[in-house]
């Protein structure tokens, strides 16, 4: 039996690490606020890609249940902003078939954002009910399905999401700094869910889910429960990425979206939040610097030209290397901590948790 005492209550603890991870995004948002308004929207969407990446980790991270389709919730958030955003007398023309209640009702971008998180928060919990009793290659292989169904409905419901084509007319309103509070948001909010009960309990059944089960662990529910916050995050991101393009089709939330994020989460490291916020940002720069050179344009003065799609095959070959020589992430899923205190990795941190429960 463990006797030792954490020194201070979880919530505290989590407050310094949360602290560590918006701190210096502020400082980030506030120099690229002093640059031209190009680098401006450039950081709006890396901070869409910060509040995806720890809505998958949220989830995926914290169970360690396989998930490759949580855009489809990014898309139902998007779906959703975009329907309660756009100017009644634009809407008319683009969706002139939209049932009475959508077609009649418009919202500010914050009331759209929270509706779009409680919507896809409900659809989450639908499905989530059959989903959350798998695991392994068998959850993945569902949520994969989960992505296609998402991805067809969209598709085809043309009366309400325009169909194939694009959706436009979308505000595009969300500011550098309004994205940053989001993003905060979120990562308070995931760090807090990550340090309760609730998700040391389901991190116990991601080291081991049948001696968790033992000692009382409702996995099952446990699971449906970070699901379901997940998806809600995951809303806010897509509702973020509609007022930053202004236009979309459904194929923007299809397997480029979810390849990119699950590399940003890997990379980073799947296992902690500092390392779902570092790899969204440094694969969101990565992707900007390529994306610029595939262009022709130069960054830094430096040109390097680059045949297209060439950033698909870099961002593959350096997860190929994260993989197998550092399998953990570039922060090998550490947290950061307090001064002063050693820092270990999520999973010793996990077991000292555990412990201390169980004394």
């Amino acid at each position: 039996m463990n006797t030792r005492q954490n020194p201070v209550p979880s919530w505290l603890a989590a407050a310094g690490p949360t602290a560590g991870l918006v701190v210096p995004l502020a400082v980030l948002v506030a120099l690229l606020s002093l640059g031209n308004p190009a680098l401006s929207s450039v950081a709006i969407g890396g901070l869409a890609n910060v509040v995806m990446a720890v809505g998958l980790y949220t989830f995926w991270g914290i169970s360690g249940v396989l998930s490759f389709g949580h855009i489809a919730f990014v898309s139902v958030g998007a779906y959703t902003s975009a329907l309660l955003t756009i100017p009644l007398t634009t809407r008319a023309f683009v969706l002139p078939d939209l049932p009475g209640v959508l077609a009649n009702t418009e919202t500010s971008f914050v009331v759209a954002t929270i509706v779009a998180a409680v919507v896809a928060a409900a659809f989450s919990a639908l499905v989530a009910i059959p989903m959350m009793r798998l695991s392994g290659h068998a959850a993945g292989i569902s949520s994969f399905a989960l992505l296609i169904v998402v991805l067809n409905v969209t598709t085809n419901w043309t009366s309400v999401t325009g169909g194939l084509g694009t959706l436009t007319g979308i505000p595009t309103d969300l500011t550098l700094w309004g994205a940053y509070a989001w993003a905060a948001v979120v990562i308070v909010v995931a760090a807090a869910y990550g340090s309760s009960p609730s998700g040391r309990r389901l991190r116990a059944s991601r080291e081991d889910e049948i001696a968790a089960q033992a000692v009382g662990v409702k996995v099952h529910r446990e699971r449906r429960v970070a699901f379901v916050l997940s998806g809600a995050i995951m809303g806010v991101a897509g509702s973020m990425y509609a007022h930053w393009l202004g236009s979309f089709g459904p194929t923007d939330f299809y397997m480029d979206l979810t390849f990119v994020i699950v590399v940003m989460l890997i990379i980073g490291g799947l296992r902690s939040l500092f390392g779902a916020v570092s790899g969204a940002v440094v694969v969101s720069v990565l992707v900007w610097v390529l994306a610029r050179w595939e262009s022709g344009q130069s960054v830094a003065f430096l040109s390097i030209p680059l045949p297209r799609g060439f950033s698909d095959l870099v961002l593959a070959l350096i997860l190929v290397v994260i993989l197998l020589r550092r399998p953990d992430g570039l922060t090998q899923s550490r947290e950061l901590s307090w001064p002063g205190r050693k820092r270990k990795t999520q999973r010793a941190a996990d077991v000292e948790l555990v412990e201390q429960e169980a004394g």
